[in-house]
């Protein structure tokens, strides 16, 4: 309808917007150097952008999607020569793709590309497939700082000594904080009110520290009204996410990006958070929120907000909320919360306020870190080197995918620990071959109670994927614990320890309920022994069931009520009671805390006890036969396993220099190192020494 139409936005706290207006049925929207810009798709949709490039300088290209998912493509388009619209791109008809990158949300057109070109448009297509995205997309040169949204955060990638620069503006006296979340790598922060950060800088925070985070306050002497400039210092190369809120803003939660945050022993402080759905969004999204301070647990509370909703509402606190999780709701396993939030045909936002907690002995005025994110089953989840996840699976997720980065170049180890169930463990060099199932290596091996995959010569980023084979029979689900080590090259990958004769315990009666068991010490996979003082923890379970293979099962088991912890020692035998006649039993050995928090816990391998009277007369003659060919053939089974212990236990990649693509070294060509073979059976009973009957 042709005519003058008046807009009006409305902001209900400060805001810095653009707005667009086109009545092209198909709109290529003009980007601005470092000026992001947000758009909302359906599924398997396109908008388009255009940027004008005049500079020498490389190119970058960013979507960071709110909600859903989304991929970039591109063209170089002449002006003088090429119709815009004939040479836009499309799935079939481009030259630069997201999608054949490390990172899947961005586009890095170098100078020395062949397809570079100046004083021409870079013509950028935002796809979508099966989800909808709600998005924000940026680009520009090297020599433009990128403007910061309030609350949403930008994720880059940068190498040793490099600067990135960005910027925001304040326009009232309001306090607002700065986090930076190092997902590989050292970069550090500096805060400026000029231009040239690095020289004029006034605050600042160094990747040495737990996190990254500085909190600005209208009583701060160098606090101003107007624009506020960052630099991000790269101490070595790496990949960070950055975010700049105001303290009464929500800080969008990107899928899958944690992010840091400290706020102070007191319930008044807190950081608010949104996590954005659609009418489109299927299934739930799990989040985690994990205290980084000691005796510090921070309060959650959440609602939902309708997409349809006029009227303003409170964020959400303790009178406000539809779930809450307070300081009596931590797992007591990892102290976590864990919770799922229903995305399913839900348009509109939850929203999520974290609230600080009183400790005993820490000051209100202390401050405490910790750690959020959410996460669906769509995307990946960002790990560190070292970090550790426990994750559990429903009927509704069998697979949950995470990316690790590595910024130079070594030996990346990862371990997955099954707690119950069986699962799988697969790595991958790029994003493709991960969303595809045709990883570079997959494990369902276990060795001492271990699921090991390993990548040679590995650098740049890697998705690494568990799924579920097969639940747990004592509760409907299987779970699992997940973390990684990094050995760079030169250097001596640290081995890994192992239970001692390959973990068989031995028990004897000593009446009654009492039993003596006895077993070998921990020892360097190397077969050098281990000096170390080493805790061996004693569990007891009646449950056949039960998962008494791994720690994590043990552990799992105690808290589910079906395993008893019967007595800890420093020593390799010990008596213990029995609670009852018969049962399975098993020995976890904790290594000193400088170890990575999961690989200092190794399993022996549990047997079955019993501390019942056999039968007599000619049971006795019976008894004795088997017990006889059960020895001789246990100690054959173990001689045999030992002689062949050497064979290497898990699948090792030689990465080439050239990303994605995978080489297998000759050795690992053998068929039996694809197998799903279980090291042992699960549950191995053991002749008694002392029966006499």
């Amino acid at each position: 309808m042709k005519g003058t139409y008046n807009i009006a936005v409305y902001g209900f706290v400060d805001t810095s917007f653009t707005i667009k207006v086109t009545n092209h049925p198909t709109p290529v929207t003009r980007i601005v150097s470092g000026q992001p810009n947000s758009g909302a798709l359906g599924t398997n949709s396109v908008d388009y952008y255009s940027f004008y490039n005049s500079n020498d300088t490389d190119i970058l290209i960013t979507v960071t999607p709110n909600s859903g998912t989304a991929f970039l493509r591109a063209n170089p388009q002449d002006e003088l020569t090429q119709e815009l619209y004939e040479n836009l791109p499309t799935q079939e008809n481009y030259v630069w793709s997201s999608v054949q990158n490390e990172n899947k949300y961005i586009i890095e057109i170098k100078q020395n590309d062949p397809h570079f070109c100046m004083y021409c448009n870079i013509l950028i297509g935002v796809f979508t497939s099966d989800s909808e995205c709600s998005y924000s997309i940026t680009a520009k040169n090297e020599l433009h700082p990128t403007l910061l949204q309030n609350g949403v955060p930008v994720r880059a990638e940068i190498q040793e000594t490099e600067v990135h620069y960005y910027t925001f503006e304040i326009k009232s006296e309001t306090e607002f904080d700065i986090s930076l979340v190092a997902y590989s790598g050292d970069p550090d922060i500096f805060v400026s009110k000029q231009k040239n950060v690095l020289e004029s800088f006034k605050w600042q925070s160094l990747s040495t520290e737990e996190i990254n985070h500085i909190t600005i306050t209208p009583e701060d002497e160098e606090f101003i009204i107007g624009v506020y400039y960052i630099a991000v210092e790269g101490f070595t190369g790496g990949s960070y996410s950055l975010t700049m809120h105001t303290r009464k803003s929500y800080v969008t939660l990107i899928d899958g990006w944690p992010q840091t945050y400290s706020i102070a022993y007191d319930s008044k402080d807190h950081i608010l958070f949104q996590l954005i759905s659609s009418q489109e969004s299927r299934g739930n999204a799990y989040c985690e929120l994990t205290p980084l301070s000691e005796d510090f647990k921070p309060s959650l509370y959440t609602y939902f907000y309708p997409a349809n909703e006029t009227r303003a509402m409170s964020p959400p606190d303790s009178y406000l909320y539809e779930l809450k999780y307070e300081e009596n709701d931590y797992d007591n396993m990892y102290n976590k919360v864990k919770f799922n939030l229903d995305m399913t045909g839900k348009s509109g936002k939850y929203r999520i306020g974290v609230y600080g907690n009183q400790a005993e002995g820490h000051s209100r005025r202390e401050m405490g870190n910790f750690e959020f994110y959410c996460t669906t089953s769509m995307h990946s989840t960002i790990l560190r080197v070292g970090d550790v996840q426990y994750d559990v699976f429903d009927n509704q997720f069998k697979k949950r995918s995470y990316e690790i980065n590595v910024n130079e170049k070594g030996k990346l180890e990862l371990f997955a620990i099954p707690c119950g169930g069986k699962i799988k463990l697969e790595v991958s060099s790029n994003w493709t071959l991960a969303n595809e199932d045709i990883p570079d290596v997959e494990v369902t091996r276990m060795t001492d109670g271990r699921i090991i995959g390993s990548i040679n010569h590995a650098k740049g980023k890697y998705f690494v994927t568990v799924s579920s084979l097969m639940n747990s029979q004592l509760f409907n689900g299987s779970s699992y614990q997940l973390t990684s080590r990094f050995t760079k090259q030169g250097e001596p990958t640290q081995p890994l320890i192992s239970p001692g004769n390959e973990g068989i315990l031995s028990w004897e009666r000593k009446g009654g309920s009492k039993v003596e068991l006895k077993w070998n010490p921990v020892y360097y996979e190397n077969g050098k022994p281990y000096q170390e003082e080493v805790e061996y923890r004693v569990y007891f379970t009646d449950e056949e069931k039960a998962n008494m293979v791994t720690t994590c099962g043990m552990y799992s088991a105690e808290l589910l009520g079906i395993a008893t912890s019967l007595k800890n020692t420093y020593k390799t035998q010990v008596t213990v009671e029995l609670p009852e006649e018969k049962g399975f039993v098993n020995v976890m050995a904790v290594l000193p805390e400088s170890q990575n928090m999961l690989l200092r816990y190794v399993s022996y391998d549990p047997t079955e006890v019993v501390v019942s009277a056999g039968h007599r007369g000619i049971g006795v003659t019976v008894f004795w036969v088997v017990a006889v060919l059960l020895f001789v053939s246990i100690m054959v089974t173990a001689l045999l396993y030992k002689k062949f212990r050497t064979v290497q236990q898990q699948l090792e990649y030689e990465m080439s220099d050239v990303r994605n693509v995978a080489s297998v070294s000759s050795g690992n060509l053998n068929a039996s190192n694809l197998s799903a073979a279980q090291r042992k059976q699960a549950y191995n009973p053991l002749f008694d020494q002392s029966d006499t009957l």
